[in-house]
């Protein structure tokens, strides 16, 4: 293949079909024989000489970024992030300036091994402006149906037919050959779809699409049947693998292994029977007389003596008890525990973090809704899965606990059925609602705080649902022992209806915050930035500088700093902007009020300009002082104030402070460990023992760990703060073996 074709890989998926097995992650991450599917593609591209490839992300983009930079740090490869859903051709027309020639389109979420230079070669024979590659399928009412001509033509589409309009098997694989000039029939940052807009308007414009089949391997893995028929296409060869990870089926002696089988690293298996059709993940244990068939077992699973499993998915961290059986079509999501002697009904669907008693007959969808976990930063979501009546039962005990005025703000899309349930049952717990106009986030935010509001909603709807923002009275996130009376409330389901509260619709409030965002951007002269933010915002501002190397970009949870490299935008870390931010208002105001858990280098930056930090825990009476520094409109008006005052850049800004690293990871414990594993590590020597967790100095090496646990009853974050990013990445590992020591320990003291 001609060295100069490029590749753009589709991974904005959030995969609802494919749930729970995509629940909290991106759909192109979700593993194929221990591996992501999207590593797969890449794989395939590189396979055929395709080093230069963009990736367009949306839901958890940062997950696939982290992925492919630890995986392919070799390769070319640049991540797009869309903000909004932008529709297949509006995500690829992000990397229109990194494309200077013909270039494959091709998802991140299916998996194929076309030959891919022999497409080419077919599309530069044909010279067309773009080649479909198709599939057959016997049932196509789920894809797009494509119809040629006898020079291999396209005449028409027919998008996700019914079975009336089914009128041919070959499919649209959603794999294309593209010439540059397709850029010239996709509008910028606009809502456009391949199927449903560009090769409609291709048509009517006389350009010529071909299509051609080939004979290779494509599936869509959209729901968990075909996610497991992947898994096992590809143990079994039917796809071809490009990759060389190691197989360890080899170091399991005592096991009765019937291939084909895939079996990842760290693993205890005893005397089971594992295969045919098998794929085992890292880090499982599979204990004597276990039987596993035709399945597809993520990481850290442990399944216990004498079960059967037969084509089924267990998900990452989930517990199988002793002699448990489970039917066939199943899944079994994240951290669920099996009790002993449990029968798993075939086609059950079971949901993260849900526990069984033994003797348990589990049969249909099961499913919990999110806990304290979901609610304990201020954030609540609704989607597909969730009832009106969950909404009513959050919505009155929201109101219940924080009983008074408040404020709802919302974009109008966002005014679901959900939405409006959960309001009803707010006014149904006593309160006032008062619904305010055209306001955005940090408009929300300091309404409730500078207005005498008890607390404050804020809905919008994103790629994982409906998400609903709490504000608590002084305008940061609900504290948690609000968070708690909320739970505690909801679990009770003791909803007693009273005198219902009143309605308003009032924008009165909105001439305050205006006159507010005045005093903030007053005195800010015009220099070479540019500025995405609120029309309230950018009405105040001016900045007219097409060649500006900076971009600031207020999203309603924090501020984006972007710089211009190459021709394109590269984006600053979250903790490099926390530092400028903290430098900015040092040397503004001469102190600054920080969370608890910002990072520890806050204090040097301090010592070495001349002003103080005070640490802030988001439980303590005080906190309300930490409003400015975690407002992005705030950080926004107090970066663009300093950088016009000092004619300076926020790169030449981010120089002046010391280099420093951040490495974080999460592990996972039994439920009820968490308390006793904080514990017994708060006794290590420089251990300091904070509100949700420890800090653990090393001086002599300029480091520190924190050891923070999450609202759940499972799960910790680590962060390794260093000068090294070695040695970061050093401690994280240890204390994370260190967590899992513990674990077992606790668990061995209590089975004695």
């Amino acid at each position: 293949m001609q060295n100069n074709v490029k590749a753009v890989i589709m991974a904005g998926g959030v995969g609802r079909r494919l749930r729970p097995i995509t629940e909290g992650m991106p759909k192109p991450m979700v593993p194929i024989v221990a591996e992501p599917c999207i590593n797969h593609i890449i794989n395939l591209l590189q396979k055929y000489g395709i080093n230069d490839i963009a990736v367009t992300t949306m839901y958890k983009g940062e997950v696939i970024s982290e992925n492919i930079k630890a995986s392919f740090p070799s390769l070319n490869i640049r991540v797009y992030r869309e903000e909004k859903p932008l529709g297949t051709a509006g995500s690829v027309s992000f990397a229109r300036d990194f494309l200077d020639g013909d270039f494959i389109v091709i998802s991140g979420d299916s998996l194929c091994d076309a030959e891919l230079d022999k497409a080419v070669d077919f599309h530069r024979q044909k010279g067309g402006i773009a080649t479909v590659l198709l599939s057959e399928a016997d049932d196509p009412t789920e894809y797009g149906i494509v119809l040629t001509d006898d020079e291999d033509k396209v005449v028409r589409f027919i998008e996700k037919p019914d079975w009336s309009r089914a009128c041919a098997t070959a499919v649209n694989t959603g794999i294309y050959i593209f010439s540059k000039r397709i850029f010239d029939y996709i509008p910028e940052n606009t809502f456009f779809d391949f199927s449903g807009d560009v090769f409609p308007s291709l048509l009517k414009a006389g350009e010529k699409i071909y299509a051609t089949r080939m004979d290779f391997y494509w599936k869509d893995i959209g729901n968990p049947t075909a996610y497991l028929e992947a898994n096992i296409d590809m143990v079994r060869g039917v796809v071809r693998r490009n990759n060389d990870k190691k197989n360890y089926i080899a170091e399991h002696k005592r096991a009765k292994i019937i291939p084909p089988c895939f079996i990842d690293s760290d693993c205890d298996i005893g005397d089971a029977q594992i295969g045919p059709n098998t794929i085992i993940g890292k880090g499982c244990v599979i204990a004597d007389g276990a039987r596993i068939t035709d399945s597809v077992i993520m990481r850290n699973v442990f399944v216990d003596a004498g079960s059967y499993l037969r084509k089924t998915v267990i998900c990452d961290n989930s517990r199988i008890g002793k002699e448990v059986s489970v039917g066939e079509e199943s899944v079994i999501g994240r951290n669920c525990e099996i009790g002993d002697s449990c029968i798993v009904s075939s086609g059950a669907v079971i949901y993260n973090d849900i526990v069984f008693e033994s003797n348990s007959r589990i049969s249909g969808r099961n499913m919990v809704l999110r806990g304290s976990n979901e609610i304990s930063s201020g954030k609540l979501v609704f989607d597909e899965r969730d009832s009106l009546f969950d909404a009513l039962k959050w919505g009155y005990s929201y109101g219940k606990a924080v009983e008074g005025n408040i404020a709802f703000a919302f974009p109008e899309k966002a005014y679901s059925a959900f939405a409006q349930t959960f309001s009803s049952a707010v006014r149904d717990s006593g309160d006032n609602v008062y619904l305010l106009c055209e306001t955005d986030f940090s408009g929300l935010k300091y309404i409730v705080r500078n207005f005498g509001f008890q607390g404050g909603v804020y809905m919008r709807r994103e790629a994982e649902g409906v998400v609903l923002n709490f504000i608590d009275e002084d305008g940061l996130f609900l504290s948690s022992s609000k968070v708690k009376e909320m739970q505690k409330i909801y679990d009770s389901e003791d909803f007693r209806t009273g005198n219902g509260g009143r309605l308003k619709v009032f924008n009165g409030f909105a001439i305050g915050y205006q006159h507010h965002l005045e005093r903030l951007f007053d005195g800010i002269s015009d220099f070479p930035a540019t500025v995405i933010a609120p029309s309230s915002v950018t009405n105040l501002i001016h900045f007219s500088h097409p060649a500006a190397t900076e971009k600031f970009c207020v999203t309603d949870d924090r501020l984006r700093v972007f710089r211009r490299e190459n021709g394109e935008d590269a984006e600053f870390s979250k903790l490099e902007v926390s530092l400028v931010c903290l430098y900015v208002f040092g040397k503004t105001k001469g102190k600054v009020f920080i969370p608890e858990n910002f990072p520890s280098v806050a204090e040097d930056i301090a010592k070495n300009n001349n002003f103080t930090v005070t640490r802030i825990g988001w439980d303590k009476p005080d906190r309300y002082l930490l409003y400015s520094f975690t407002d992005p409109i705030s950080c926004l008006s107090a970066v663009l104030k300093y950088l016009s005052d000092n004619k300076t850049t926020f790169g030449e800004i981010l120089r002046k402070i010391p280099q420093f690293y951040r490495e974080e990871k999460r592990v996972s414990v039994d439920g009820g460990q968490k308390a006793r594993i904080i514990s017994s590590m708060s006794l290590s020597p420089g251990c300091t023992l904070l509100e949700n967790g420890i800090r653990i100095s090393f001086p002599e090496k300029k480091s520190v760990v924190s050891v923070i646990s999450s609202a759940d009853k499972r799960n910790f974050r680590i962060y390794a703060e260093s000068v090294s990013r070695e040695t970061a990445e050093e401690l994280c590992d240890i204390y994370v073996n260190k967590i899992k020591m513990e674990s077992k320990k606790v668990k061995n003291d209590t089975s004695k």
